[in-house]
């Protein structure tokens, strides 16, 4: 059975930055894994904020989020 998208409004959000943070965060990450992970992960943060941004809004606060991901993931590396 296929799964059917949810409705919402954070499909279209999804669907419109999920290319743009791929490569937002290959800055950061070198395996297409890792950068999964990641992209997963800005999107969760995303959802449990619950915020709602204006457009012109939506990129530096992605990119704030990109930082702190990048960030938690270095200092979580092994040394």
């Amino acid at each position: 059975m296929k799964h059917e998208e949810e409705p919402g409004p954070f499909g279209p959000f999804y669907r419109r930055w999920r290319a743009p943070l791929g490569r937002m965060l290959a800055r950061y990450f070198k395996t297409p894994a890792d950068i999964e992970d990641a992209t997963q992960e800005v999107f969760v943060r995303m959802l449990v904020a619950d915020k709602r941004l204006p457009a012109d809004e939506e990129r530096p606060y992605l990119h704030q989020v990109v930082r702190s991901v990048a960030a938690f993931a270095q200092r979580k590396a092994p040394q």
